[in-house]
């Protein structure tokens, strides 16, 4: 059984993976930490090394604000991290990359596998399409999200070396939306991906946890997860 602590415990995404984890036998939760205390069936802690005393793994949805102490923390116990905090600065992914040299680390800025599947579409269209098609990258989210563009679309820009350019969007209680429209002035393609709620992020975070038990150092995405050798055998 995998022994976990969730950082940011009152949370959205950490919330759903409390949800889902009590079906999960593979799985239990041993602590939270929270900035504000709340009622759960486990410890809930404003100390960091106390949260992760006890676990096998952190999965981390919290604030870049924490991130540097809880790299630290991360270190100093040894304990691996999967992160899913998105608005990292450079500089934190830049700590992020070392502390990866002591300790596995799995970092995602969208746990969605279908997301995973549009950095792939993302990075082809962008070695095969011309000088004359143009790209663009809608990011539509709920109107509590802090960080605009978002990671996830950050990321997907990337893919295209920077050929999309991103229309940020925050508004109502969308969970997230993605769309890449590849246009010429005969054609446009289209391609979105819409998330449906929080379950799919809680749900690849535990395959990410899976994934990296007992794993090497080192910094691990997406990618390592969906070309894993091995069948994902999971309740999930």
């Amino acid at each position: 059984m995998i022994k976990i602590a969730l950082i940011g415990a009152n949370g959205k995404v950490s919330k759903a993976i409390a949800q889902i984890i009590q079906d999960i036998p593979e799985f239990t939760i041993t602590s939270g930490y929270a900035r504000s205390p709340f009622a759960a069936p486990f410890l809930i802690t404003k100390d960091l090394s106390q949260a992760l005393s006890s676990c096998d793994i952190a999965i981390d949805f919290s604030l870049p604000s924490l991130t540097s102490d809880l790299l630290k923390a991360a270190i100093s116990q040894q304990t691996p991290l999967v992160i899913g905090t998105t608005g990292l600065s450079q500089e934190q992914h830049d700590n992020l990359t070392q502390a990866s040299k002591t300790l596995p680390i799995f970092y995602a800025s969208n746990f969605s596998i279908g997301i995973a599947m549009l950095h792939k579409i993302a990075h082809l269209l962008s070695s095969n399409l011309d000088g004359s098609w143009s790209l663009d990258l809608i990011d539509i989210h709920h109107k509590h999200k802090k960080d605009a563009p978002s990671g996830t679309a950050v990321s997907i820009a990337k893919e295209t070396k920077e050929r999309a350019q991103i229309h940020s969007l925050r508004t109502g209680e969308i969970f997230g939306e993605h769309t890449l429209l590849a246009h010429t002035a005969e054609e446009r393609l289209e391609i979105k991906h819409a998330a449906l709620n929080r379950l799919v992020f809680a749900r690849s975070a535990l395959k990410a946890a899976a994934f990296l038990h007992h794993k090497p150092p080192g910094l691990y995405t997406m990618e390592d997860l969906i070309n894993k050798e091995q069948t994902c055998t999971l309740s999930l």
